[in-house]
């Protein structure tokens, strides 16, 4: 059942077996692992059902780096949180997200990686990734490209033991957000309370145990909240905070006797660093399967990455890259001097970018000749769905590959707080995130390692960008609360338990101890799924003893 929490008694008290806070795709997953083995589920939403910029702005926060964002922009309060804000564009007029799990090497303990290494392997996790596939509706076939190539999509021949095409699987968020409000309506021991926003959670007199969690509604009644268990599902940013806001008891935050909450804040940076020349125009046509296409059923994007035996022998940090067409001309004189102008601008160096004007007057026929083509060009020419556009071969003169880079955990990058009260009185949100030498360097020399693949298989080679640029990153955030056995070097143990908290538990990314390049939606739910029976196998007993 849904309840708006506004309509609580002011000073309500409710219970539950298990309440979970937050309703992203850790929350929901939880939310029909656990009830359907008869547990009482509490789900409580900041949000509403709907988008509402008032909710919103609670998740405002302040970057003090100028390197990042502001956390507002990459989160969502709202049922649903951040699966609503999907925007990769799939077959079918939808849009979803990319669905990987990590690689086996993201798990290991990487001498040239400081704070790496998960306390289980990839292979424990497996069988968690296909029960996430299923809950997820993607296809179980492998991840390997040759399962999904046809007569006209075929992997680029390039050396096995040098560079290796994988897939993505795109899948909606609509499926999974109807199954989880059908499931809540129908169960009658699932409740999610939306428009209640957690501002504390309160230990218990043995200081080990979460008593009660203080929520505060939209319309200001206050209520509390008493359960057997506790779950943090808010998000990797939002799970520290909460932590962090919880002082009454200790004074720098629950989990934050030796500092570690909200350090180690990880993502994904977004790193155009070169550019691909096919050797000639007739590649252009057979590059399909690196675009978005449904194959028997699933919706597929193939990408570029490096076998993990390049990655231990290079000593590098992992990274997968999609191929993005650009037009004839994209990088001539008369373009890339208008590009740069407009870099300088938004960098407020006028000065700088008005020198450069002459260059772009020199070359001012590559521009017009860009300009028509670009007008002539269809409209969808660089999005997904380029391979279906006729006359390839004539349309697109490069490939510019996207690449995800894995970000090494490092604990000077995290999220604290501000002095700044939101409008129900809690601080805010402050995020302090580099982007480390370490993850250019590397990307710089595996794109060396891709260019030499490309020229000894003769499909022309990629040139490095005169200005390499990092996107706004993945908006992934990991890290914050991470995973350890030992409580010197990490939030939580292996269970996903707070240590010295014996029922307060943390799900999604902030429990990651490294992040490899992967979306990390999959492993979200693998670890969800996982945590689920951690929670049936230590509850049920007190279950069944209380119905008998």
């Amino acid at each position: 059942m849904f309840q708006d929490a506004r309509t609580l008694a002011d000073n309500a008290r409710l219970t539950a077996d298990v309440c979970i806070i937050g309703s992203g795709p850790a929350g929901l997953t939880l939310c029909q692992e656990l009830g359907s083995a008869g547990l009482r589920i509490l789900l409580v939403e900041s949000g509403g059902m709907d988008f509402d910029l008032e909710r919103q702005s609670l998740l405002r926060g302040e970057d003090t780096t100028g390197e990042y964002f502001d956390p507002v922009g990459a989160r969502r309060s709202q049922f649903g949180g951040t699966m609503t804000m999907w925007n990769m564009e799939l077959t079918g007029n939808s849009m979803g997200a990319r669905f990987v799990p990590l690689d086996a090497i993201d798990f290991e303990t990487r001498d040239l990686v400081s704070y790496s290494g998960w306390p289980f392997s990839r292979a424990y996790l497996d069988p968690y990734y296909k029960q996430a596939e299923e809950l997820c509706g993607l296809s179980s076939n492998t991840y390997e490209a040759a399962v999904w190539e046809d007569e006209c999509n075929r992997c680029l021949q390039l050396p096995a033991c040098e560079a290796i095409t994988r897939i993505y699987k795109l899948r909606s968020a609509e499926p999974l957000l109807m199954a989880a409000r059908k499931l809540i309506n129908a169960s009658p021991n699932i409740d999610c309370l939306f428009r209640a926003t957690v501002t504390e959670l309160v230990p218990g007199p043995s200081s080990n145990r979460i008593e009660y969690l203080r929520v505060l509604t939209s319309n200001r009644k206050q209520a509390q909240i008493r359960a057997r268990v506790f779950v943090l599902a808010a998000g990797g940013i939002e799970n520290a905070r909460l932590l962090l806001l919880s002082n009454t008891v200790f004074s720098a935050g629950i989990g934050n006797a030796r500092d570690l909450v909200g350090r180690f804040l990880m993502d994904h940076p977004l790193y155009y660093f070169c550019e691909w020349v096919p050797s000639s125009p007739a590649l252009f046509p057979l590059l399909g399967l690196y675009d978005v296409r449904t194959v028997q059923g699933q919706c597929v994007l193939g990408r570029l990455t490096l076998p993990e035996a390049v990655l231990r022998e290079n000593r590098l940090l992992n990274l997968s890259g999609v191929l993005c067409p650009k037009p004839k001309g994209y990088r001539s004189k008369g373009i890339e001097a208008l590009r740069e102008m407009r870099l300088l601008a938004r960098q407020k160096q006028l000065g700088r970018s008005l020198a450069l004007a002459p260059r772009a007057c020199i070359n001012c026929g590559d521009i017009l000749a860009y300009a028509w083509r670009h007008f002539r060009a269809p409209k969808r020419a660089s999005l997904s769905f380029w391979s279906m556009l006729p006359n390839t071969e004539k349309t697109f003169g490069s490939m510019e590959p996207e690449f995800y880079l894995e970000q090494p955990p490092d604990p000077s990058n995290r999220v604290s707080l501000s002095m700044e009260l939101d409008s129900v009185g809690c601080r805010r949100t402050l995020v302090t995130w580099r982007w480390g030498q370490q993850s250019r360097d590397s990307a710089h020399r595996a794109g060396m390692l891709l260019n030499k693949s490309f020229e000894r298989a003769r499909l022309g080679r990629l040139v490095p960008l005169r200005h390499p640029r990092v996107h706004t990153p993945g908006h992934h955030h990991l890290g914050t609360t991470r995973m350890h056995n030992s409580p010197a070097a990490g939030v939580v143990d292996a269970n996903c338990r707070v240590h010295e908290t014996n029922n307060l538990f943390i799900a999604g990314s902030s429990v990651f101890c490294t992040g490899g390049y992967a979306n990390p939606t999959l492993t979200i739910i693998a670890l969800a799924i996982r945590l689920a029976d951690h929670l049936k196998k230590e509850l049920q007993p007190l279950t069944v003893r209380q119905r008998d």
